[in-house]
């Protein structure tokens, strides 16, 4: 399942939860353009998410604080037939609001959903007045994606995910290529000097693969750090 800070992620198997939640005004307004659903609509999002679970491993949580066990919203994934990708919905309690759930448990799916391979690419949508949902799509790294009809649509991908871009430096997920520069600066005294030893060939390659794994455990950890257009590997930081 996946994991963050505050929260626990409960596939959504309650009925009533999400029928309460869909019914309140904020909710109904930016995800239901003001429809009301009832029981029907509720069961056939549920048996959607069960099917999705069952083929890919993931699909709509319900969102649940730690320690006080308070439910607090969903989160998680659906296939969408306009866009014909699976799509990130969340939608909080409207006491749950503005403590950054969304964002974080947001951020948790989307890095096991595009680094455990789940899915290639994701898509959001949002009416243009939902300004705190476009700001979370926005901190996740989300690009702009042609309109899904009357709503801004926007996407990611694993690379869009993992990397960070400032106005020099791009810091990046570490690829095969970077393990021959990478062996290089661990075996240059220089650079070594006021670390532990230096390492061959081998240590460097299996601290790469540690790197890596972290990363597909926790999201974060030692970014390789790139040069655009001028060098593709000058070292690391994290």
């Amino acid at each position: 399942a996946p994991s963050s800070l505050r929260l626990d992620y409960e596939p959504l198997t309650d009925a009533a939860f999400l029928l309460a939640l869909f019914r309140q005004p904020g909710v109904r307004r930016y995800l239901l353009d003001d429809e009301v659903v009832g029981p029907e609509w509720v069961a056939a999002e549920l048996a959607q998410s069960e099917a999705l679970f069952a083929e890919r491993g993931m699909g709509l949580y319900r969102l649940v604080t730690r320690g006080e066990r308070r439910p607090v919203g969903i989160a998680g994934f659906r296939w969408d037939d306009e866009t014909a990708c699976h799509q990130l919905l969340f939608a909080l309690d409207a006491e749950a609001t503005g403590h950054g759930f969304a964002t974080e448990a947001a951020h948790a799916l989307l890095h096991r959903a595009l680094t455990g391979a789940v899915f290639p690419r994701v898509m959001a949508t949002s009416d243009d007045t939902n300004r705190a949902s476009i700001a979370v799509l926005d901190r996740l790294g989300f690009r702009p994606a042609p309109r899904a009809g009357a709503f801004r649509a926007f996407t990611i991908d694993r690379d869009a995910l993992m990397t960070i871009e400032t106005p020099r430096l791009r810091l990046r997920e570490w690829r095969d290529s970077d393990r021959e520069p990478f062996a290089a600066m661990n075996a240059d005294p220089a650079v070594m000097e006021h670390f532990p030893t230096r390492l061959d060939r081998a240590g460097s390659d299996a601290l790469v693969d540690r790197i890596r794994a972290h990363f597909d455990r926790h999201g974060f950890g030692l970014w390789a750090l790139e040069l655009p257009g001028t060098a593709p590997f000058i070292g690391f930081t994290g």
